[in-house]
């Protein structure tokens, strides 16, 4: 795994020679609160099934979205996280390139490293407005040569916060 998305206390901690447990990290989503009242005891109650690894194909979380969204459990891919589609997708798609409008979310770079593919960057700093910055993804991707890329595109953006109507990307 490449490095730069934050949160890497365990390595901080060791730096420092401290436990992880004595660190505030505010770069990623953790909560600084207390876990919610009796969630541990559900945790503990549930070791006999969490000790598992978790169905392969994830088909018992698939028809249940089936059902609750009135499709097929086809329909569904299920991943452990954000940071495992954002890694995945470069490799599992036939992708010549990555088109990444900058700044933008770190891992988005690097996974597109990891899946040894180049970057086309587009830099829009300061913060643009949407027209501006989809006018500009447009130009670096409809070029004429079928070439087959791939956008990374963080809505809201992170870190400049520029949000854009899905309707406009769908466009």
């Amino acid at each position: 795994m490449l490095h730069g998305h934050g949160g890497e206390i365990y390595a901080i901690a060791r730096e420092m020679g401290i436990s992880p447990d004595s660190l505030s990290d505010f770069s990623s989503n953790v909560s600084p609160l207390p876990l919610p009242t009796g969630l541990a005891e559900l945790l503990a109650d549930s070791i006999p099934q969490i000790r598992h690894l978790p169905e392969v194909d994830s088909l018992g979380i698939r028809a249940a979205l089936a059902e609750r969204f009135c499709m097929r459990p086809e329909n569904f891919l299920v991943s452990g996280g954000t940071t495992e589609w954002i890694y995945s997708l470069p490799q599992v798609f036939d992708v010549s390139e990555v088109v990444m409008p900058l700044p933008t979310y770190a891992d988005y770079m690097d996974a597109a490293a990891h899946a040894g593919l180049p970057v086309k960057k587009v830099n829009v700093w300061p913060p643009a407005h949407a027209d501006t910055l989809l006018e500009a993804l447009s130009k670096e991707t409809v070029d004429g040569t079928h070439s087959r890329n791939m956008v990374f595109l963080c809505n809201p953006n992170n870190p400049t916060g520029l949000f854009i109507e899905p309707d406009r990307i769908a466009e």
